[in-house]
């Protein structure tokens, strides 16, 4: 009881309570958009914008800044070696020398070779805004006096963005909902039923900074979904189909380790080094590649 307490009581009411401190800390984040001027593949010049309709003013605008780059290269130049500028109020970023070995793919640009022209681009655009929020909320908590944030930036920063932190909420519940239902007679049908939801929920909203670890948590429900009924029915070859899959998952993606938006924060981190010299209006050349085996 003291577990089914702490797991479905205590530990989802201390979690809500983050959602609503980081809602509130961090809706600056969610305020403001990075608008193109004059964009071209060879060159583009992001300015930030207001939802009110205003230019973005404010000390941490150059940080900003970064971020929205950032998030425009890993998601619309990978690939390329882009040299960055500052200028007021505005940052740009153009071609500078060859172009390395292509990057592989990732889950969306499958998606994307699916779709039409208007329709890649829109995906493009919204990911590339979401990854610039994700930047924003990244700098505000490292910013952040509120001793609840402080704490709590590795569990935040699990996820694309913060507010996304319910999903541990949920985690928690469907292991107590799991341990729970061993003692029903129809135990295996919530086992499977509550499995195949986790499975569907966390494959639709992909809530983790990195997709490998979505892809990995949802396949591993749907596997303990497979595993209850293969029990129940005394299928072992399926019993051991369920079971080997997350790990061959898991070898599959060690292929390529890593992500469009651990590509964004790297670009940010590298570009704010060299903050001080792009203040002075010098340029900064950097390389937007992934890395692979």
């Amino acid at each position: 009881y003291s577990s089914a307490l702490a797991y479905g009581v205590l530990i989802p009411l201390f979690l809500v309570g983050l959602m609503v401190r980081q809602y509130f800390a961090l809706q600056e984040a969610r305020l403001f958009y990075a608008s193109a001027e004059a964009a071209t593949p060879q060159h583009v010049t992001l300015r930030l914008q207001t939802l009110h309709g205003d230019q973005l003013v404010s000390e941490a605008l150059p940080k900003r800044l970064l971020a929205a780059m950032a998030a425009h290269m890993a998601v619309h130049c990978r690939g390329q070696k882009r040299r960055v500028q500052l200028q007021d109020g505005s940052i740009s970023s153009c071609e500078a020398g060859d172009v390395p070995d292509v990057d592989p793919v990732d889950q969306l640009d499958l998606v994307k070779a699916a779709a039409d022209v208007e329709t890649s681009r829109n995906i493009d655009v919204l990911r590339s805004r979401r990854i610039a929020e994700m930047l924003t909320e990244r700098i505000m908590l490292e910013e952040a006096k509120d001793r609840w944030l402080i704490g709590s930036q590795p569990l935040l920063c699990k996820y694309t963005l913060c507010q996304d932190v319910w999903m541990d909420v949920v985690m928690k519940l469907f292991a107590v909902a799991l341990v729970s239902c061993v003692s029903m007679s129809d135990a295996w049908k919530w086992a499977i039923a509550f499995s195949l939801a986790m499975a569907v929920l966390v494959g639709a909203c992909q809530p983790y900074m990195w997709p490998q670890v979505s892809q990995l948590q949802s396949l591993s429900c749907f596997s303990l979904a497979l595993a209850s009924l293969a029990f129940v029915y005394d299928c072992a070859w399926l019993a051991r189909i369920a079971l080997l899959a997350p790990v061959l998952l898991l070898l599959w993606q060690v292929r390529c380790p890593d992500c469009t938006e651990a590509l964004a924060e790297r670009l940010y981190q590298e570009l704010q080094l060299e903050l001080p010299k792009l203040q002075r209006g010098e340029s900064h050349e950097v390389l937007v590649k992934q890395l692979r085996l």
